[in-house]
């Protein structure tokens, strides 16, 4: 019933929202060169049948990477990169100089297999539950729920796939990391050293503007 229910509320979501999309931004189609007819069901059509065809069955090559290397960071995406002294055509005295990249943390990932790991060790001993740990079975389920479909469709089918799909992975590894931090025996500054290594990757890693 708990199953039944949680389904039905995840499909109510994701239509609700299409159709709340699509009044504020009717979706298109590229290759056609039309909106996307059929409301919510159709959006989500057009969404299956695009990532359907994004397949390579040679490998990954360019920006795009397995899924398994995502974990550490393999093949980061530039999104932004401004350099006035070598300006690209038609970005001619733009400062200041932007690097961009599409990175996930490394701070953050050093720890994130294991910060797994040691959730479905405490959830398989029984142990998540009573100390209160329903998190774990939650930040399981949800790198399970959406990082295994990526992997099986890049082996099975040889999908292409890139880092920035790990964005929707990321909660779940959050609060695993978030988990391990707080109830790992460690010292008071390794704690600190983290979340300061943690701070200075979003500011150096992620600049819009650059550091002096």
């Amino acid at each position: 019933m708990r199953l039944a229910v949680t389904a039905g509320a995840c499909v109510s979501t994701l239509i609700g929202l299409l159709t709340a999309m699509d009044g504020l931004a009717p979706p298109y189609d590229a290759a056609r060169r039309r909106l996307v007819a059929g409301g919510p069901l159709g959006h989500l059509d057009h969404i299956l049948s695009f990532a359907g065809n994004q397949v390579n069955h040679h490998g990954a090559h360019g920006i795009a990477s397995y899924p398994w290397e995502w974990w550490i960071d393999v093949k980061p995406i530039v999104y932004l990169n401004i350099n006035p002294s070598q300006p690209a055509p038609g970005l001619e005295h733009i400062h200041p100089a932007v690097h961009f990249l599409g990175v996930i943390s490394p701070a953050i990932l050093l720890l994130a297999l294991p910060a797994l790991w040691l959730s479905a060790r405490s959830f398989r001993r029984g142990t998540a539950i009573a100390t209160g740990g329903e998190l774990d079975l939650f930040a399981l389920a949800w790198v399970a729920g959406t990082f295994l479909p990526f992997e099986l469709a890049s082996l099975v089918l040889g999908r292409t796939s890139y880092l920035y799909y790990m964005v929707i992975v990321m909660p779940g590894v959050y609060i695993a990391v978030a988990r391990l931090v707080a109830t790992i025996a460690a010292p008071r500054w390794a704690r600190i050293a983290w979340i300061a290594a943690v701070a200075i990757a979003a500011i150096v890693m992620y600049p819009l503007t650059p550091l002096p």
